[in-house]
């Protein structure tokens, strides 16, 4: 058993917050017990856990620039604190860990009803966020109360390393994708929310119990959820907007040109040959006008060779932080530039003219 929470580090990393807890009663209760055997076995698995983390550390996590990583992960997704004048750290932390805490139930994010207003939905689901955090607080207390120590550090912990490991910027924080594997501890603090409900007189707790199953079953059942639509864990990629605006231009003769870094080309293959709903609109013109060339790290020499070929062609530029590198080769290569910003500005299209000599 010990071995099984080595190997799960490389299924979830999610497993590190959890180590300090686990390790620290395996190794106290052995110690207590006076079992020299199981206790050099959960002091020697928690060594092996540790220098695997090191070893990851120095090999990987070590290199990432911690100013860069908050403020682009900060400003794009909201999971760093982005200093501001109108929201404290404490807020902020304390907004991401209600995120965390009523995750269980995410799916509220995605709810659709053909019966109810988008207004009402967004009532029901505030009130499904208010249980599910009632559900989390009622476990808290109800395992402080019976004494289950030890059932409190494991489920609790994890979530106080994710929030101590943000604070020093190196994980990220509230309901985004990374963050998935924190819902088993969040479903069994709610679990013993509800089990809190045997504690009170056996009338009372007869009508809360099916009351409370209900609460959580009936939701997902009757507003179903609508997984299929971009941005579950994060902003959506807005790609289709690109086509539509790709589309929209005036034909050429042949096929023009889309030159594009890396975080364009995997999205552009898929949307253009994969996407079954793209396929019934905007696809097929995508392939027949377009051929997306995809030039890595290479985008301001492939601009100026392309230029000189004397072809009209598009930038399509998906990492943003190469505006500016893209701008300076347009400006010099292309007689005329067009400049069209894409899905709320997700993605930049640059329309580049070629100089006639």
């Amino acid at each position: 058993m010990l071995a099984l929470a080595w190997a799960a580090f490389f299924f979830s990393i999610i497993i590190i917050f959890l180590y300090p807890a686990l390790f620290g009663v395996l190794v106290w209760d052995a110690y207590k017990a006076k079992q020299l055997r199981t206790l050099l076995a959960a002091l020697g698995t928690a060594l092996f856990c540790l220098a695997t983390i090191v070893t990851i550390y120095f090999t990987t996590w070590r290199h990432i620039d911690k100013g860069r990583a908050e403020k682009k992960w900060g400003s794009k997704y909201d999971v760093f604190y982005v200093p501001n004048p109108d929201e404290s750290r404490a807020v902020w932390s304390a907004k991401k860990y209600v995120a965390v805490a009523t995750l269980p139930n995410f799916g509220r994010e995605r709810w659709t009803s053909k019966r109810v207003s988008d207004e009402t939905l967004l009532r029901i689901a505030d009130v499904d966020r208010v249980f599910w955090l009632g559900l989390h607080g009622l476990g808290i207390f109800w395992l402080i109360r019976q004494r289950r120590l030890r059932e409190l550090l494991w489920l609790w912990s994890p979530l106080w390393m994710m929030t101590l490991f943000n604070v020093i910027g190196r994980w990220p924080a509230g309901a985004f994708r990374v963050n998935a594997g924190i819902v088993p501890f969040t479903l069994f603090l709610a679990a013993f929310g509800l089990d809190a409900a045997t504690g009170l007189r056996p009338r009372l707790a007869r009508v809360l119990l099916p009351l409370g199953g209900l609460l959580v079953m009936a939701p997902p059942l009757l507003l179903r959820p609508d997984w299929f639509r971009k941005g579950t864990f994060a902003r959506p990629g807005h790609f289709d907007e690109v086509f539509e605006a790709l589309v929209q231009t005036p034909k050429q003769r042949g096929r023009t040109l889309v030159l594009m870094e890396n975080s364009s080309c995997r999205p552009w293959k898929f949307y253009s040959g994969y996407d079954s709903r793209l396929e019934k609109t905007t696809a097929p013109q995508i392939r027949k006008r377009f051929t997306g060339k995809c030039v890595g790290s290479r985008l301001a020499k492939s601009i100026s060779a392309q230029a000189r070929r004397k072809d009209d062609f598009w930038v399509l530029l998906t990492d943003r932080r190469k505006d500016s590198a893209v701008e300076v080769s347009t400006r010099r290569a292309c007689a005329q530039v067009e400049h069209l910003e894409v899905g709320d500005g997700l993605h930049g299209l640059w329309h580049c003219q070629p100089k006639k000599k």
